[in-house]
């Protein structure tokens, strides 16, 4: 990418040379609509840009008349702006490697010290955002992609930020969860979530909120507006085409993750224009089969070197909690049925099925307690000692070392 804002703008005046590059690429591509032109318009904006090398190696160089934070704020900007027209840098000598991070409320806490192992491991010395192309997260996991991959948090960062969030997210009152949701339809009240998420992300805009530099991020939420319901996915890019996944760009970061982590019966839903939305756990806990398509539209043509699918932790049901005969109340079935809807063995059995050994790799250890809305200190304290006592495993610590060969670091 550029990395001067008044050479961006100077390439961007050399439209002759703008415009024969994308004749030739439009000529060979055989692509007349208006989309591809614009994709290949900000792709040889930038390659006439980057031919131009440093700043301070020409002498039309003006960089002296812009203070630092000028120059900074200006190529932000224009980074955003290629980024959002559909230019990608393209990747040299390697596939595209893909984060896949699940839901599951406060066991966000175990996602996070998973990756903190898999870094020492698989990515020393780096963090998310400089290592994957794609991030994708369901719920808890869109939280985690926001701050790992459009805000560019280390993960030390991500998991204090995180524990922060939780305390002022599930927020106990003096009306019980249980009757708030026959009152309120929800256990929480969403004042709560909202004013988090409004301090934390303010006014940005989703679309291009990597800045160009970090990876692409899709937030999957559920679509209720429609029957049967439906993945849909916030992203920071424009909907790829071929895409069969419905969604927006063009909106707050704040209300897309709203939209992504409105659990049911902790949060309301969330409508958006004529659109309501939901937790994206009810139809893909686990994001990694969604990552992947999205992956194969955004960048077409590209091989995968890596689909890295880190879980929540997940707990086997003692025997007095299966419905057996006779025991089939309402409240066992519905409890039932959400347990299915949002299990992520589905998809990861799927995965080990479809996916290349040495492509796709899992991570998430089994847990004792699966609550969501935790926040005391010794049950955060259970899930981080299960994510080290996980990764403390032979089989774990081979898997690990075979992702790390995968991401090639």
């Amino acid at each position: 990418m550029p990395t001067h804002p008044t050479q961006a703008k100077a390439a961007l005046r050399q439209q002759p040379r703008v415009d024969a590059y994308c004749q030739r690429r439009l000529t060979h591509q055989r692509k007349h609509d208006k989309k591809a032109e614009a994709r290949l318009r900000a792709e040889a904006a930038c390659a006439v840009y980057e031919s131009a090398g440093p700043p301070g190696t020409n002498a039309t160089d003006t960089r002296g008349l812009l203070s630092a934070k000028q120059a900074e704020d200006e190529h932000v900007l224009g980074a955003k702006l290629a980024h959002a027209l559909g230019y990608r840098r393209p990747s040299k000598q390697r596939g595209i490697r893909i984060l896949a991070l699940d839901g599951g409320g406060s066991r966000g806490v175990v996602t996070v010290q998973l990756l903190k192992q898999l870094q020492q491991v698989a990515f020393p010395g780096k963090e998310p955002s400089d290592v994957f192309d794609l991030v994708v997260g369901t719920s808890t996991g869109a939280i985690l992609a926001l701050l790992l991959g459009t805000k560019h948090c280390s993960l030390a960062t991500a998991e204090k930020m995180y524990e922060l969030l939780l305390d002022r997210i599930f927020v106990k009152e003096e009306l019980a969860g249980e009757a708030r949701l026959l009152t309120r339809r929800a256990r929480y009240d969403e004042r709560h979530i909202e004013r988090v998420f409004d301090e934390l992300l303010g006014d940005d805009e989703l679309l291009g909120a990597s800045g160009g530099n970090g990876p692409d991020v899709a937030l999957l939420s559920t679509l209720l507006s429609v029957r049967p319901a439906k993945v849909a996915l916030f992203r920071s890019y424009e909907l790829p085409a071929g895409s069969r996944y419905p969604g927006a760009a063009r909106l707050p970061l704040r209300q897309a993750l709203r939209a992504a982590t409105a659990a049911p019966t902790l949060f309301t839903p969330l409508k958006i224009r004529s659109q309501v939305f939901c937790d994206g756990a009810i139809q893909a806990n686990n994001p990694a089969a969604v990552a992947l398509h999205e992956a194969s539209r955004l960048f077409p043509g590209q091989k995968v070197d890596a689909v890295v699918s880190v879980g929540t932790g997940e707990r086997t049901p003692s025997l007095d909690e299966r419905i057996v005969d006779g025991d089939i109340s309402w409240d066992n079935i519905v409890s039932q049925l959400i347990d299915s809807a949002t299990s992520t063995t589905l998809i990861h059995d799927a995965l080990l099925d479809l996916a290349p050994s040495d492509t796709y790799f899992r991570f998430s250890p089994r847990v004792d307690n699966d609550a969501i809305d935790a926040t005391d200190s010794q049950t955060l304290a259970e899930y981080r000692r299960a994510a080290l006592d996980y990764f403390g495993d032979a089989e774990v610590k081979s898997r690990a070392r075979a992702c790390a060969a995968a991401l090639g670091l």
